[in-house]
């Protein structure tokens, strides 16, 4: 499932987060749990934040309890194992792929709208991941969508 942007005040992400947080806690990816779903063109720089604190938040502000709660896990393994963002330009996103999204962005161009960074998509992509492991890169680049999508 590929979820699409919608303006919302929030930069965009307010929806997004919004949708992740009712598939979290209706124990949707309980129930399916090879769900993996994509917020695209929501501008997600805060998903590395939202990783880091969720649990805390979680923990601080409810009771869990696995064996009573309607969802098993924490949080924090639903975004790992069920969600996935994409970016454009944003060092910021990428920065923070080695503490959460390394297997989890995905680089995208907006190719063939007219705002699309095509015909320099492998400059930016190189100048946003500088000082990254080839790993990383490639990974961001290329091998999370290809896994995701199966391609």
């Amino acid at each position: 499932y590929v979820l699409h942007a919608k303006q919302d005040g929030l930069g965009g992400s307010g929806s997004a987060w919004e949708f992740i947080s009712n598939l979290m806690f209706s124990g949707v990816f309980d129930r399916y749990p090879n769900l993996k779903i994509v917020a695209s063109e929501f501008k997600m720089d805060n998903a590395a934040h939202t990783y880091e604190m969720i649990d805390y938040d979680m923990g601080r502000l409810a009771t869990y309890d696995p064996d009573r709660n309607l969802h098993k896990r924490w949080p924090s393994e639903y975004l790992r194992n069920n969600c996935y963002f994409s970016f454009e330009e944003s060092r910021s996103i990428v920065l923070t792929s080695p503490f959460y999204g390394a297997d989890n962005y995905m680089w995208s161009s907006d190719y063939p709208h007219f705002q699309s960074v095509w015909p320099y998509s492998s400059k930016l992509v190189e100048k946003a991941c500088e000082g990254l492991e080839a790993t990383t890169v490639r990974k961001l680049a290329r091998d999370n969508a290809k896994a995701i999508f199966k391609i």
